[in-house]
């Protein structure tokens, strides 16, 4: 963001805005500019346009009546569990507030613009319509596209066009425990199989069926080009390339591939010194040990060759990488991880550690990476909450923060516990289902599956030589649970942090942030929802949160907002400063002290409360059937609560009784007595405690125990 103080005239005043290409690569240039201050004086803005002057006026008609519409959600499911016939009806609806009306054509589309359905209709204030709902549409995102009928469109140059992000899941979302293992796995090589994908991980899923026939030999090309290029996200391809040739080398089908797949392995670069390259700022903790699992594999595979870009054996880059490797996990076991439980980063540590326990020679590695597996399905199992994944996060993707059913942890769980639901994300859960020699520990099974658990869980990773640390904790009831990073860098910029969510439900999932741009598309970082631009102070105490929020004045957004998708909620109600919710037996009351600006239109209609100002502050409580009695009772008792609220301070009686006191600086008081936000143990829970850093864990769930040994 750039500002410039200019003199205006009376009169015209032009402005020339010019995009110079570096030279390197194509770019979608896109600028938002804005005149801040003009004392005194009206302002017109008029942009060039070769649109013939007749129907200027008809353009910017059709332009407003477009960004009138509206979906009220971002999921759209298979309900019941119908993969094959009806997604959940796609409603377009337009907003009450509309004045103008216009013919807009509608268009359900992929990514890349395959259409799927269309319907063009005229369209005016609360107008709504079904664009699909028998007609079944592929899992993953889509578009929903809005744009003058064709004739405006192309012969009249009238390219006014709109586009929202939605997804479809088709997979029903399991929220009890199903299946046996060998059941779950045959359904998620399946499942990843039949997916419609340029994926290597549906051919490796249709290679372990035997579906030998249905190899889809462009995929394997693309991703063979992809590696020789060094693309982004090139190494999920190496390593699935690697899983290929080490458990089918003998496979007539795989021969004529295998001249090509061995250069790409010889050819690879196993380390980066172009920061960024191949992704590697995306998620690099979990990265790193990707490129370590695949310079073991290839230099096991290969060990007489001599790699292209270092000039070095096979046998040379095996004992690299399992140096790097050894070295890599035994930190994140003593220390954590700075990605904290980020379900990306999850699935690719998952990913990678499932092939060394499956395919790496040596014992070391693969005992270390049985190890390390256990440590961190124990963190998912700890932080789940009826097959959802709702801790705060380093590392945010945008999907995942919109629904649970998008992470890339709920085909893991549903894999390894039956909760959950297999979705786009295959990495993790084709790789884990074909680790046939790792066996999940019980006690860590068991705590993932017990509905009835109450608790309250403390952890803590950082990094060894850096100042960087990270305090979360977690509150988890039968009916809800409350997550949360503690303290973290408050008025600090923000990257893709998720600092707190409150969840009741696969979509029913609360928040705050501060969005650093209007954008909810994946490649922003960070975005409308994942992320902050600038972080907040949080602090959490049981069922109760505390988010202030110090913006800088020039913020050129200037508010911050709660995802509030009242979809997902059985009933909600949005006041002045109160939002309240409730899904089954858990309640939610969201406050805003600067006030709560309900979205009714636009793109983020019925999901959005927006609360202008820099300084602001935040509360989250959460409620229970069995504690608080009736939804109306809770809803009275959270207006009847004992509140002094400053610009910057906070002291409330909560409806546990307990007295919290927080400002933007000093300690949480709770009763009077300061309570700790930082310096908590690696683990603080029922099944586990170990300091930091951790040598040994020991989990146990009612007498039943593993042992993790990191040393």
């Amino acid at each position: 963001t750039s500002r410039i103080s200019v003199n205006l005239q009376p009169g015209k005043n032009e402005v020339l805005i010019r995009f110079d290409a570096d030279g390197q690569r194509e770019t979608a240039y896109r600028l938002a500019m804005r005149i801040e201050r003009v004392a005194d004086h009206a302002l017109q803005i008029f942009l060039p346009t070769a649109i013939e002057p007749e129907r200027v006026d008809l353009r910017q008609r059709l332009e407003t009546v477009s960004e009138a519409a509206y979906l009220d959600r971002y999921v759209y499911g298979y309900p019941d569990g119908d993969h094959y016939h009806k997604n959940e009806p796609i409603n377009v609806h337009y907003s009450a507030s509309l004045t103008e009306r216009g013919e807009l054509t509608h268009r359900l589309q992929s990514l890349s613009g395959d259409i799927f359905q269309e319907s063009t209709r005229n369209c005016e204030a609360e107008f709504a319509f079904e664009l699909a709902g028998a007609f079944p549409l592929r899992g993953g995102p889509h578009h929903l596209a809005i744009l003058p009928p064709a004739k405006d469109y192309y012969i009249h140059k009238l390219q006014v066009e709109r586009k929202d992000l939605f997804f479809v899941v088709r997979s029903d979302y399991a929220s009890q425990p199903s299946g046996a293992p060998a059941e779950r796995a045959k359904q998620a090589l399946e499942h990843a199989a039949q997916r419609r994908s340029e994926s290597l991980y549906c051919e490796l899923a249709k290679m372990s069926l035997g579906w030998w026939d249905k190899l889809n030999a462009k995929a394997m090309q693309i991703a063979v080009e992809r590696i020789q290029g060094r693309q982004d996200g090139s190494v999920n391809d190496l390593l699935a390339i690697l899983g290929m040739l080490l458990r089918f080398k003998k496979d007539f089908a795989l021969l004529e591939l295998k001249t090509r797949f061995e250069a790409s392995v010889v050819g690879y670069r196993y380390w980066s010194d172009q920061p960024g390259e191949d992704g590697m700022d995306f998620c690099a903790e979990s990265r790193q040990i990707l490129v370590h699992t695949c310079e073991i594999l290839a230099g096991q595979m290969l060990p007489r060759t001599v790699f292209a870009n270092s000039g070095r054996t096979g046998k040379w880059h095996r004992q690299h990488g399992e140096t790097m490797a050894l070295a890599w996990m035994r930190q994140r076991g003593a220390y954590g991880f700075r990605e904290w439980d980020s379900p990306a980063s999850v699935e690719m540590v998952l990913a990678a550690l499932a092939h060394l326990v499956e395919l790496a020679a040596s014992a070391q590695i693969r005992e270390m990476a049985a190890i390390l597996m256990d440590k961190v399905l124990f963190s998912l199992a700890l932080n789940s909450w009826q097959g959802i994944y709702g801790a705060s996060r380093g590392y945010a993707d945008t999907p995942g923060v919109l629904s649970a059913r998008l992470a890339p942890t709920s085909g893991i769980g549903r894999l390894l516990w039956g909760l959950g639901n297999f979705n786009e994300a295959i990495l993790g859960t084709v790789s884990l289902a074909l680790c046939s020699t790792y066996q999940l520990p019980a006690p860590i099974e068991k705590i993932a599956t017990d509905g009835e658990r109450v608790g309250w869980t403390r952890e803590r990773s950082s990094q060894p030589g850096t100042s960087w640390e990270v305090n979360r904790v977690t509150y988890r009831t039968p009916d809800f649970m409350l997550s949360s990073a503690q303290d973290y860098a408050p008025g600090q910029p923000g990257a893709r942090e998720h600092i707190w969510q409150a969840t009741l439900g696969p979509d029913a999932i609360v928040y705050t942030n501060h969005p650093a741009n209007l954008n909810v598309e994946t490649g922003e970082s960070p975005n409308l929802w994942a992320g902050s631009g600038v972080l907040p102070r949080v602090v959490q105490w049981g069922d109760v949160l505390v988010a202030l929020y110090h913006l800088p004045p020039e913020d050129w957004l200037g508010f911050t907002h709660a995802y509030f998708p009242a979809s997902a909620f059985d009933e909600y109600r949005v006041g002045a400063h109160w939002a309240f919710a409730r899904k089954g037996k858990a309640y939610l009351a969201l406050y805003a002290a600067k006030g709560l600006h309900w979205m009714q239109g636009g793109k983020t209609a019925l999901r959005e409360l927006r609360s202008y100002g820099p300084e602001n502050i935040w509360i989250c409580h959460m409620g229970q059937e069995m504690l608080d009695g009736s939804y109306a009772t809770f809803q009275e008792k959270i207006l009847a609560m004992e509140m002094m609220v400053g610009p910057s301070h906070l002291a409330l009686t909560s409806l546990r009784d307990d007295r919290l006191e927080v400002g933007w600086e000093g300690p949480l008081r709770v009763n009077g007595e300061v309570q700790a936000t930082a310096g908590f143990k690696q683990y603080e829970s029922p099944y586990c405690t170990v300091d930091l850093p951790a040598v040994q864990m020991d989990i146990v769930y009612q007498g039943e125990g593993v042992r993790l040994k990191f040393a």
